[in-house]
């Protein structure tokens, strides 16, 4: 962990100064739907099986300041808030005066849902020219947990997640100098959330967004 934690940090060091000199070419925001999931992967030790979790749909809005290399080639940086977790479906049951002394009545949705503020620095790939531009965004991310559930054993959760980020997307201008995007975006963190002996916990996800930038 500590490798991927040195290399995160060296390589948004290199990124970040590689784009020191240059100006800001554009600033705005994105919002969307996100439909995270999160893997729990038990070990042959573990004297219990979770449930197997749903993926569950959350928020995610974010603002962004891309700095210009090129006509090509850019530097995005982010300040990002995303919902993640699990839904885990469960059956309901009522007292009745029947050989199990219980009824069934139907599943219901329990939500498992952590909050995050990320800061992704990526870089971005300008697929052409005009009003029309496609792009390519790649790069590494760190996540900070806000909150969590209040229950035993979520208050061990990691509070530092480390990432990587890959969006595709098209930006199309109406009107100088505003311009509106249509992303989507795929999470996946290199860290676990929780690990012990017994049970990995990881967040992936994928984020379809909506933005307007200047």
């Amino acid at each position: 962990m500590k490798t991927l934690i040195i290399a995160t940090a060296v390589l948004s060091l290199t990124l970040l100064s590689s784009a020191g000199a240059q100006t800001i070419e554009a600033f705005g925001l994105k919002i969307g739907g996100i439909r995270g999931e999160q893997n729990w992967e038990y070990s042959s030790q573990s004297p219990v099986r979770g449930i197997a979790g749903d993926p569950l749909w959350g928020f995610d809005a974010s603002s962004f300041v891309r700095l210009s290399i090129n006509t090509t080639i850019g530097i995005q940086a982010e300040l990002r808030y995303v919902q993640r977790g699990r839904s885990i479906a469960s059956m309901a049951t009522v007292q009745a005066n029947n050989p199990q002394g219980y009824i069934d009545i139907g599943l219901i949705e329990t939500r498992y849902r952590f909050h995050y503020l990320g800061a992704p620095i990526l870089v971005q790939f300008r697929l052409g020219s005009g009003k029309l531009i496609p792009y390519l965004n790649l790069g590494p991310r760190v996540e900070y947990l806000l909150a969590a559930l209040d229950s035993p054993g979520y208050d061990q959760f990691a509070k530092w997640e480390f990432g990587g980020t890959c969006a595709v997307g098209v930006e199309v201008s109406i009107g100088s100098p505003v311009r509106v995007l249509a992303e989507a975006s795929y999470d996946y963190n290199f860290t676990h959330s929780f690990a012990n002996e017994y049970v990995t916990v990881s967040n992936r996800s994928l984020s379809f967004l909506l933005g307007i930038c200047f």
